[in-house]
C-alpha cells in the first residue's frame, strides 16, 4: 500500500507555488496526494501535472455544502484527475437530527457517485467521539450509511481518548482510508517520531484499508521537511507500505 500526502499539511507552500510544491511532494517518495483544493487550476491542467510528477489522487476533501450542491461538478473535476474518494471532511453533529440529515445527504451523494465509479467517504475529528444516546456519533453514521466509508482519522480517535487500533478494527471494511496523523502526550500535533500512536501496528490492523494519507497541521520545522520525515520514517519503519 503507497503512501500518499493530504494537501492540507502543506498549503501555505502550495499557495506560494503549487505544481513545484506537488513536484516536491512526488520527489519526496509520496505515491499520492489527496487534495483539499485544487489551486484555482483546471482539472485537465491538473491531470498532465499529476502524470508527469508520478502522481495520483487518492481523492479530495469537499465540504459538505458542495456536495450537496456541486457534487456534478466536483465529480466530473475528480473523474478527469482520476480521484478514487470524495470525502466530506467534518460536519456540525449535535443531535440524532442533525445525524439524520449527514446521513441522508452522504447516502444521496453515493448512490450518484457510484454511478461513475467514484466512493463518498466521511473524515471524523473527535467531536464523532460524542455520545448520543448510548453510541458514538460515528457509530451510528457508520451503522447508518449505504455505501459509505469513512477515513478514519488517528490522531482525533487517540483525542478521544480511545485507541485508534481497537477503533480501526471494530469499523472492518468501513475503515476504507486511514489518515496517519501523530499526536503526542500534550494532545498536539507532531511529527510521526515524536509522538505516542504506534503508527506501524495502526497500519498492521488498517487490513482493508485501500490508502494510508499523512496528514500534518502543526510543525516545529517547517510543511515539507515535516511531510518528508514522516514518510522516511514509515519507510525506515515497515515493510508494508510497498
Amino acid at each position: 500500500m503507497d503512501l500518499a500526502l493530504q494537501l492540507w499539511s502543506i498549503n501555505t507552500e502550495l499557495e506560494k507555488d503549487f505544481y513545484g510544491t506537488l513536484k516536491k511532494v512526488a520527489e519526496m517518495g509520496y505515491k499520492g496526494v489527496e487534495f483539499a483544493g485544487y489551486g484555482g487550476n483546471s482539472a485537465q491542467e491538473l491531470k498532465v501535472k499529476l502524470e508527469e510528477y508520478g502522481l495520483i489522487s487518492v481523492g479530495s476533501h469537499i465540504s459538505l455544502e458542495r456536495i450537496k450542491d456541486n457534487l456534478k461538478n466536483e465529480i466530473e473535476y475528480n473523474l478527469v484527475i482520476g480521484s478514487k474518494y470524495l470525502t466530506c471532511p467534518r460536519a456540525n453533529l449535535k443531535s440524532y437530527a442533525d445525524v439524520d440529515n449527514l446521513t441522508d445527504i452522504l447516502n444521496n451523494a453515493a448512490t450518484e457517485s457510484k454511478k461513475y465509479g467514484l466512493q463518498i467517504a466521511y473524515h471524523n475529528h473527535n467531536q464523532e467521539f460524542e455520545k448520543i444516546g448510548e453510541e458514538y456519533i460515528l457509530d451510528l453514521l457508520m451503522r447508518n450509511t449505504i455505501d459509505v466509508v469513512f477515513e478514519i482519522d488517528v490522531f482525533w480517535v487517540k483525542y478521544a481518548g480511545l485507541n485508534p487500533v481497537d477503533y480501526i478494527q471494530k469499523c472492518g471494511k468501513k475503515a476504507s482510508l486511514i489518515h496517519l496523523k501523530q499526536i503526542d502526550a500534550a494532545k498536539k500535533c507532531v511529527d510521526f517520531s515524536n509522538g505516542i500512536i504506534d503508527m506501524l501496528k495502526v497500519v498492521e490492523a488498517s487490513k482493508y484499508a485501500k490508502y494510508f494519507i499523512v496528514e500534518q497541521d502543526r510543525f516545529t520545522l517547517n510543511p515539507l521537511a515535516s511531510a518528508k520525515n514522516n514518510l522516511a520514517w514509515m519507510l525506515s519503519g515497515t515493510a508494508l507500505i510497498y
